[in-house]
């Protein structure tokens, strides 16, 4: 994917050459900054007319870059290649020049990403034409606004059928502990995105792990799903984004959530977008300072 950058005016060339040697002082990936908004996206699935759909959209508001936000749907395809929907998706992205990052949430293969017991990737994987998955810890700045990346959650229904032990959940599904410290070592940053949403946000819906709605599911899985949103709880503390964008519970949702410090970080849940029709509230657009464009606030 060729690099991008405004060049709009002197002062923006500036600060992205300051970037860039941020960048490569404080070890921070050489992701380049978007040209045009970025969409958000929630669960795809698996769903490559989902992500399809995504792209055209983004397409309509002149942007280059899409973010996945976890449940991409990475289960390995035919003899351990990549899934079918994903190469499918490659080739949209290509012919429209648009790239797609995202990272994983509990509806993947964990292993082939190189999630293992004691294992856990560190840099980002280009793994297939113009898509680029983003491990847990990765951070990346874009026009001087940092960005962490926080993936994984919990199966609320693994151990069904549909959802046995290596071929449709993984043990490794979680944050390793060992990134979890990482991450809350490697100090602040601006914006975060995550699977899981912290504990203390307000959930709604079949998908929320707490009440009535959670007791179709196993209830040791359900306080696993709490105690796995303290996680996330205890990062958000560290890191004290002032934003933070999740997908996970199928729900749209806005919520100002006050950390300890006194400082407010606006969560924004988004709802499933495959199978299609993406649901209302499946996407986001955002510059590239993660800011809400007004206009499609209520995509």
């Amino acid at each position: 994917m060729a690099a991008y950058r405004f060049e709009s005016s002197l002062a923006t060339l500036d600060r992205q050459d300051d970037d860039q040697v941020l960048q490569e002082e404080e070890g921070i990936a050489l992701i380049d900054p978007p040209s045009g908004p970025v969409l958000l996206l929630g669960d795809s699935h698996g769903d490559a007319g989902a992500l399809a759909y995504a792209l055209r959209e983004l397409e309509l508001a002149g942007g280059d870059t899409l973010i996945q936000l976890g449940d991409f749907g990475w289960f390995t395809g035919r003899n351990g290649g990549p899934p079918d929907f994903a190469v499918k998706v490659s080739k949209i992205a290509v012919r429209l020049n648009k790239r797609v990052l995202w990272f994983r949430g509990n509806h993947e293969n964990q292993w082939s990403l190189g999630y293992r017991e004691n294992a856990y990737p560190t840099e980002p994987l280009e793994v297939l034409p113009n898509i680029t998955f983003l491990p847990d810890g990765i951070r990346f700045l874009w026009n001087g606004t940092r960005v962490v990346v926080v993936g994984g959650g919990v199966s609320v229904d693994k151990g069904q059928p549909w959802r046995a032990f290596g071929t449709g959940w993984w043990p490794e599904e979680t944050i390793h502990p060992e990134v979890a410290e990482m991450i809350k070592s490697d100090g602040p940053a601006d914006v975060m995105l995550s699977h899981d949403c912290p504990s203390g946000v307000t959930l709604h819906g079949s998908y929320q792990a707490d009440g009535e709605s959670a007791s179709a599911f196993n209830s040791t899985n359900i306080l696993e799903s709490k105690m796995h949103q303290r996680v996330v709880r205890d990062i958000v503390e560290a890191v004290q984004p002032k934003y933070l964008y999740h997908g996970h519970y199928h729900t749209r949702r806005d919520e100002d959530l006050v950390l300890t410090s006194g400082q407010v970080c606006h969560i924004v849940g988004l709802n499933m977008s495959g199978p299609l029709p993406p649901q209302e509230g499946a996407s986001i657009l955002v510059n590239e300072h993660f800011r809400i464009n007004k206009e499609n606030h209520d995509n």
